[in-house]
């Protein structure tokens, strides 16, 4: 343990403690350091860390001020690989996990709103991925040559560009642009094939499993290191003693990687999907962003050892909006993340974070409406496009006493019965949009849901109103005409046949050909991961969750898909949030019978 000199006192709160690392002429030599302070508003230079620590032990010793101190593992390795070799020599170093005292929360708390400027401030920021392995060494050797591909193809466009701005003649700059567009394209295949060709002695494998292995980092996956990553410009990947490389160059030099030495294992796009989150300042830079969806996925994919830092992360990156969430670590995870569901309403004024909250197992504790953000929303673009009218753009929200509670106008306009399903298992999304391969056993799981849906709803024949309404509900949002669906029908129950079995991709019924196994797709995408219902007035809905009967179908101002709720048995008049729907006759801009768009008709649903 270190002693009570370890951290100096912070003189105010624009000030920060900064490592001084002392060089050392072995590599194997004990680490010494002086942690000193200064103030950001005119700091000494320094370069700032960004890597993980979560689950190391404090096992490693190093010396502070003179006093024994122990850190994890790869706060270890990082000091040795950029400590200088000569003794005499030093480097200024900020690593949060050192200069913050992590015991004292009050001062956790003031130090987590400067994190932004103090990453902003630094000279650069070195993002350490760890020791790494003769793969991974592999992998970065050749992205930094496909990096230096992209820039050599970068710099010949601009000059055809700086060419083409001078020039005259029209004519003249058409030609230059094709000549640009032209070289550049082959410049860059020319180095790829040439990469392609050196790689090829040293073998495939390894530098796809080098590949592999940096994708799979935990980096990539933490919230903090977003906010690191983004809030400087010049950031370069460390790993082991491969050379540096700018964050920027390593995610798109994977663009530039042959796909022979990727598809069968790894797909660029998913690699730089996986990066993506850590180059938001490319379009996100200082909140000029707009707050909303890509926000809201950056939450759901990180994660955070303590719950709140999942908001606390990110906050800076967005002063206009999440800059205003109060970072206290002695306040609890629900007063936190209700807060920020507050703020996030007040600046976007909808609702459409709803559907982050109407998430399976949702956190005990926070109130029914708040998103926890440990789940990314399954809801894909073009199923959200299925709604009727709006009530309202904008969310009318009625002010209370109980920020846990929510006040909003809407609609209750639905009841649901008995007839609800299980819920339908979850089918991987298709590779490509017209892809027809699915997997037999789950297709015929997901028809046993269906199967015993329909006999609970009571229907006997294919041309039963609860089929009819079904066949409708399926038809708008598959663009498919109901009355294939109903032949479709007809092939599951008379001839069991699912259209999925490798010597039928087509059913014959009564002379006319039925692609059953188009729309068996279809339908097995549709549903997949959500449930049926049954309405009071007849109407068949979609729930993205496992719903009740006696649940209710609600319409909220400021969002566009109805919602289930559900009576709170804790707080009288109040409901609980359950999740989105979709409902037949009611998917394509309709009103709903019984109003005339008059907002004084609207009722307060209270959200618990």
């Amino acid at each position: 343990m270190a002693g009570q000199g370890t951290h100096p006192k912070l003189p105010d709160s624009r000030s920060i403690r900064v490592i001084k690392l002392h060089g050392a002429a072995n590599i194997s030599d004990e680490i010494r350091f002086d942690l000193i302070t200064t103030s950001l508003d005119e700091p000494l230079p320094y370069e700032a860390i960004s890597y993980t620590w979560s689950g190391q032990a404090l096992d490693r010793p190093v010396y502070a001020n003179g006093q024994e101190y122990h850190v994890t593992k790869n706060a270890e390795d990082v000091m040795r690989r950029l400590r200088p070799s000569r003794p005499d020599d030093s480097r200024n170093l900020w690593i949060d996990a050192i200069c913050i005292n992590q015991k004292d929360d009050a001062e956790k708390s003031v130090q987590v709103q400067l994190m932004f400027e103090v990453y902003a401030n630094a000279e650069r920021v070195n993002i350490w991925l760890g020791q790494g392995t003769d793969a991974t060494a592999l992998a970065l050797q050749w992205l930094r040559w496909y990096s230096w591909s992209f820039a050599a193809a970068w710099k010949l466009q601009s000059k055809f560009a700086s060419a083409i701005r001078s020039a005259d003649s029209i004519f003249i700059r058409l030609l230059l642009g094709i000549a640009a567009v032209s070289m550049s394209c082959i410049c860059a295949c020319m180095m790829m094939a040439v990469g392609a060709l050196i790689l090829l002695p040293f073998g495939l494998l390894p530098f796809r499993a080098g590949l592999a292995e940096l994708a799979s980092l935990e980096y990539w996956e933490r919230a903090w290191t977003v906010q690191e990553a983004n809030a400087n410009p010049s950031c370069f990947i460390l790993c082991g003693s491969s050379a540096p490389l700018r964050l920027d160059l390593f995610c798109q030099s994977h663009n530039m990687v042959p796909p022979i030495y990727v598809f069968s294992s790894l797909n660029n796009s998913k690699l730089n999907q996986r990066y993506g989150l850590h180059l938001l300042d490319a379009f996100h830079t200082n909140g000029e962003a707009e707050f909303g969806s890509p926000i809201f996925e950056v939450l759901c994919k990180t994660k955070a050892t303590i719950a709140k830092d999942k908001l606390f992360a990110i906050q800076a990156m967005f002063p206009d909006t999440l800059g205003e969430l109060t970072v206290d670590y002695s306040r609890s995870d629900g007063e936190v993340y209700t807060e920020a569901a507050r703020i996030i309403l007040d600046e976007t004024q909808t609702v459409e974070f709803f559907r982050y909250a109407g998430q399976a197992g949702r956190e005990h504790g926070f109130p029914s409406w708040v998103p926890s953000w440990s789940a990314l929303v399954d809801l894909p673009e073009w199923l959200c496009g299925f709604s009727p009218a709006t009530i309202s753009q904008d969310a009318v929200v009625i002010e209370g006493e109980d920020d846990t509670v929510l006040i909003l106008k809407g609609r209750r306009v639905e009841r649901v019965t008995s007839a609800v399903s299980d819920r339908f298992p979850v089918v991987a999304p298709l590779p490509v949009p017209w892809s027809r391969v699915l997997d037999l056993d789950i297709a015929k799981e997901a028809f046993a849901v269906l199967r015993k849906w329909i006999r609970t709803t009571g229907a006997a024949s294919c041309h039963d109103p609860q089929i009819l309404q079904l066949a409708s509900l399926i038809s708008d949002m598959i663009k498919m005409e109901a009355e294939e669906i109903i032949s479709w029908f007809h092939l599951i129950w008379e001839e069991d046949n699912i259209g999925m079995e490798k010597l039928w991709d087509y059913g014959l019924n009564g002379g006319q050909v039925c692609d059953s196994r188009k729309i068996t797709v279809n339908f097995l995408q549709l549903v997949s991961g959500r449930s049926l219902f049954m309405t009071e007035s007849g109407r068949v809905g979609m729930s993205t969750l496992v719903i009740r009967p006696e649940d209710e179908v609600a319409l909220f101002t400021g969002e566009k898909l109805p919602y289930v709720v559900r009576k709170s048995l804790e707080h009288s008049g109040g409901y609980t949030l359950v999740a989105p729907c979709w409902v037949s006759g009611a998917l394509k801009g309709e009103q709903w019978p019984g109003w005339d768009g008059d907002m004084e008709d609207l009722e307060d649903i209270v959200l618990v």
